[in-house]
């Protein structure tokens, strides 16, 4: 407001590099006042056109993702002054599979061992298979939160979902025997 007039500004445009963001560093936290986990936002924007998701409203359809190297820095930044427990905040951190391998690979690599990492937000069914999986296990996560909005094929249909009733049991009982929380 400006002398009481509402000033409206026009749309900025999404930023593509989400690379050139620095990660938050929480410097004015007291971390004994909150519990011990540090969330992660490694992607932005969601390509699926569910009708109940208004993260096209506020992120944008259009997927950018942080490299796999920026998301390993920010985790052994954290790392390295004690924490172990990360929860990421992505729409789909499993929609580009490739780039999941990378950052479970870099993270061995680095030898970043105990981590815990749970993907509490929702991952993708259609986008989990075993490989994946195993990866994702070996690299420390031990939670995934399926976006289970149906179990009809006909409501997932309704609701634009782009995944079936089948894809969801098989991904959800993959990750079951394979130890994680669901």
């Amino acid at each position: 407001r400006e002398n009481g007039k509402v000033i409206e500004t026009q749309q900025s445009d999404l930023v593509k590099d989400l690379d050139t963001i620095p990660f938050p560093r929480y410097s004015k936290f007291d971390f004994n006042k909150y519990p011990k986990v540090i969330p992660l936002v490694t992607s932005r924007g969601c390509p699926y056109q569910c009708i109940f998701c208004p993260i096209a409203s506020v992120m944008g359809r259009g997927f950018r993702t942080r490299s796999f190297s920026n998301v390993v820095d920010e985790i052994e930044f954290w790392y390295s002054k004690g924490f172990r427990d990360f929860s990421i905040a992505d729409d789909v951190f499993n929609f580009n599979k490739e780039r999941v391998y990378a950052i479970c690979d870099e993270i061995r690599k680095r030898n970043l061992l105990g981590l815990r990492i749970r993907c509490s937000n929702g991952i993708r069914a259609d986008r989990v298979d075993r490989e994946l999986l195993i990866k994702l296990k070996e690299a420390g996560f031990y939670c995934l939160a399926f976006g289970v909005e149906s179990g009809s094929d006909r409501i997932l249909n309704i609701l634009k979902k782009g995944e079936t009733r089948e894809k969801i049991e098989r991904a959800i009982q993959q990750a079951c025997e394979l130890g994680f929380w669901v």
